[in-house]
């Protein structure tokens, strides 16, 4: 009789995962799951998220945030910076009537995020 092993991936450890590939990498590609970036990106596109210095970002960049909950990487757009003694993102997905509830920091930012063409 062989025995089944079954692996049990919570998200939380995915975006470990990611974040980890990350750092050692540089970026990573990914596939988008969501209809808050359209038109610009649609469910199902792949992307590029690259590590780059948050100082780098300007209103209308599209990047990737982890939340509190770690279980989830968000990818909107930057819609405005605060930048007194901290840099603070606030962004919006562009399918999305309301900007996020969230801030962005330096503790929760992961990258920007490139859009791959489609061959």
């Amino acid at each position: 009789m062989k025995t089944k092993y079954l692996m049990n991936i919570n998200e939380e450890y995915l975006v470990r995962l990611m974040i980890n590939q990350l750092e050692r990498k540089g970026e990573i590609r990914t596939v988008l799951k969501g209809e808050s970036m359209r038109p610009a990106i649609n469910s199902k596109d792949k992307v590029t998220i690259r590590k780059v210095d948050i100082k780098s970002i300007v209103v209308g960049d599209i990047i990737a945030y982890k939340r509190n909950d770690v279980r989830n990487i968000t990818i909107h757009r930057v819609v405005n910076i605060c930048d007194n003694y901290r840099i603070i993102l606030k962004t919006k997905g562009d399918n999305n009537n309301n900007e996020d509830p969230y801030i962005v920091d330096e503790s929760s930012f992961i990258g920007i995020v490139l859009r791959d063409p489609i061959i």
